[in-house]
């Protein structure tokens, strides 16, 4: 997208009663020509929408971080994905040492932290319990979980939706943890709860993702905040 787009996008998510406004890249991780053009897009967001940014751009080396810093953006997501000793199981491609990693370079250049992970991938129960602990372990400002949608023709795609009792249950430890923490219902949502999340809202999550996610559609603005409103939420 070019800047003009994004910044197009970011002021509707403003106007809106969005927040915050995360720009998310799909790469591994950004080459230098790819974080200038990044850098270059926080610097028009800043200028002309003035809304809190957030990123998403994979593996970040030190001097990345703090460039991110210097530019303002608030926080950096990164998310651990599932735990330890699932992960092998779900990424070849790298370990769950190098997510590791990112997350303390984002945090001593003194970004915010959003980490999290999915649920319903085959993971045990225990698998899930350990997650959470190495979410909490961060102490991350903001929480995302996202909720398996099986797609036709991938590794996952005859996984069962997880029952409504157990994601409660994920949420729910987490506020008990984290009591200050933002706990964002992610992707996935709109899809595996027949009610857009509004149970998990009364039961520990104080946070939605409105719009959109990197690989599917999300529900409008509106109605979430119709939503929100429906079970007297401050939005």
């Amino acid at each position: 997208m070019s800047p003009e787009e994004v910044v197009k996008e970011a002021m509707k998510a403003k106007q809106s009663g969005a927040d915050s406004y995360c720009l998310v890249a799909a790469w591994k991780e950004p080459s230098r020509d790819d974080f200038t053009k990044v850098c270059n897009i926080i610097k028009e967001v800043n200028d002309k929408v003035g809304i809190s940014i957030e990123c998403s751009l994979g593996f970040l080396t030190t001097e990345q971080a703090i460039t991110l810093k210097q530019l303002g953006v608030i926080r950096y997501n990164h998310n651990l994905e599932t735990s330890k000793s699932k992960f092998p199981d779900i990424c070849t491609t790298h370990t769950y040492q190098d997510r590791v990693n990112t997350l303390n370079i984002a945090k001593d250049a003194g970004l915010e932290l959003c980490t999290g992970g999915i649920i319903g991938i085959g993971e045990t129960k225990k698998q899930r319990e350990e997650l959470i602990f190495e979410i909490a372990s961060f102490q991350p400002e903001e929480v995302t979980i996202n909720l398996l949608v099986p797609i036709p023709g991938t590794p996952l795609e005859i996984q069962k939706p997880v029952k409504i009792e157990e994601i409660i249950r994920v949420f729910a430890t987490l506020r008990f943890l984290l009591p200050k923490s933002i706990i964002k219902i992610s992707g996935g949502r709109e899809v595996n709860l027949v009610d857009d999340g509004q149970k998990l809202l009364l039961s520990g999550a104080n946070g939605i993702i409105s719009s959109g996610y990197l690989t599917m559609d999300g529900n409008s603005p509106e109605k979430d905040i119709k939503m929100l409103k429906k079970i007297n939420l401050e939005v």
